[in-house]
Formats: C-alpha cells, sequence, structure tokens
C-alpha cells in the first residue's frame, strides 16, 4: 500500500514534472524509507532507453526527500519539509535500469544534526539485484 502517490507527490516534492523522478513512497519509519520509480520512455534523463547515472542520484536524493517530507509533514512541521542535497559520496553504480523497468530506493538515516541528515541510499531493480548505491548529505530548511 503507498503512502503518498505519484497524484500526491507534489505535496512533498519541490520538484515538478518532468523531473520528478519517483513514481510513490511506500515504506517510511524515522529511520528508513522505501520508494519505486518505473522508469518511462518520457524521462528526461534517459540515454539510449537507459536511466543514468544522473537519474539515479536523483532518485536517491528525492527518495531521501520524500522520507523528510513525509517526517516532517507527520510531525506538523512542514516548514522543514524542503531539504537540499549538500554532498554526495562514494556514489556507485553497477547497471543502468532500461526504459519500463521498476527500482526500489531504500534509505537508512545514518545520522541527524539539527538541520542535517546523512544517509545511504541504494537503489535495486525488481529483482533485488543492486543497481547504484551512494551516501547523500542534506540541510532542510529552517
Amino acid at each position: 500500500m503507498s503512502l503518498i502517490t505519484s497524484t500526491q507527490l507534489d505535496d512533498f516534492l519541490p520538484h515538478r514534472p518532468p523531473f520528478v523522478m519517483v513514481s510513490e513512497l511506500f515504506a517510511h519509519s524515522k529511520e528508513t524509507a522505501r520508494a519505486l520509480l518505473t522508469i518511462r520512455e518520457d524521462n528526461v534523463l534517459l540515454e539510449d532507453n537507459l536511466f543514468s547515472e544522473a537519474g539515479l542520484l536523483e532518485f536517491m536524493a528525492q527518495t531521501l526527500a520524500l522520507h523528510s517530507g513525509y517526517l516532517a509533514k507527520d510531525a506538523n512541521d512542514e516548514a522543514n519539509a524542503v531539504g537540499v542535497i549538500g554532498a554526495v559520496k562514494n556514489f556507485e553504480v553497477s547497471q543502468l535500469p532500461k526504459v519500463g523497468e521498476t527500482i526500489y530506493c531504500d534509505i537508512n538515516i545514518l545520522s541527524e544534526f539539527m538541520s542535517m541528515t546523512l544517509a545511504e541510499a541504494t537503489v535495486y531493480d525488481s529483482n533485488e539485484t543492486l543497481v547504484a548505491k551512494a551516501e547523500l548529505k542534506t540541510a532542510r530548511s529552517e
């Protein structure tokens, strides 16, 4: 069951089509989140019918943004719902997904301090094969 569907993304992400890189959020806790993206042929971050490295990184970042936004909205703290990427570390891509595939991003919060969050992001395909991983540091608006 989805927690946030494609029709609700505008409430949680500052991004607008065609730059929305998440289809839905379907798992969430204080320390984790899982989102999915079905890669459509009109995606702006395709290269030769493959979802690009930039697309994978953006998918990770938007999943983390959904995590933060959902947590803030749940706590009625909408002022802190929007964040920006401050750093990317250890970004590795194992494979590039194709048009039509559905991929999943798992977020694991490693630490939080004031408005900063350090998270591990991993992307898998529908067979649970690792696609990409990275550490992301974000800052939320105050």
